[in-house]
């Protein structure tokens, strides 16, 4: 499945929290632009088809694709690798099936990079799985983004298996854990080590 990568470049961040609606595209970052062309975005939410509504109990049923509700990223990316679409799509399917449920989306980073790179990095990623749940028919109301940059860590130790469980994304029902299966080894998720990108 060919997948376009999603480009979102934002303002500058506080070094606090910051939320913001995903239908937002005023502010850029350092390179001044934000751009997913309608071809990309249009083609990765065609991929997205084919996931019936689901109740809310599948939400606590670990066979349902609405039990994973944590979205991992490659080093420096707000790219969404194809494994995750499938995911996505369930999320959007119960949605727009529930239009009073609202979810937040968490954006998390590694610790490498600087405080306000990493705050700007989890808005992209946070920004770019909204983007494909509004794709598939869910409000911009339902909505919440959030990052967290680098304030967030599951795992606290410097090394590569970590570093990968600390870029993600959490989809947050209220109410609901935010689960979070470890990502699979060797899967596109797998920073690339080489990269001199300044963010996580």
């Amino acid at each position: 499945m060919a997948v376009a990568g999603l480009a979102f470049t934002l303002a500058a961040c506080a070094p606090t929290t910051q939320t913001v609606k995903p239908g937002a595209n005023a502010g850029m970052g350092a390179t001044g632009s934000s751009a997913m062309g309608s071809g990309s975005g249009q083609g990765q939410a065609n991929a997205l088809q084919g996931q019936g509504a689901m109740s809310a109990s599948q939400l606590n049923n670990p066979a349902s694709p609405l039990y994973k509700r944590t979205i991992y990223f490659a080093f420096n990316s707000s790219a969404i690798a194809p494994q995750y679409l499938t995911i996505i799509s369930a999320h959007a399917k119960y949605l727009s099936a529930h239009p009073n449920t609202t979810i937040k989306l968490e954006g998390n980073t590694d610790d490498r990079g600087s405080h306000t790179y990493n705050m700007a990095l989890g808005q992209r990623r946070a920004q770019a799985v909204a983007k494909l749940l509004e794709l598939q028919g869910v409000k911009a109301s339902q909505l919440d983004i959030i990052s967290y940059g680098e304030d967030n860590p599951v795992c606290m130790q410097q090394n590569e298996a970590c570093w990968q469980q600390n870029r993600r994304v959490n989809l947050v029902y209220p109410g609901q854990p935010a689960t979070m299966p470890a990502p699979t080894s060797g899967s596109s998720t797998t920073m690339n080590s080489q990269s001199g990108m300044s963010g996580q």
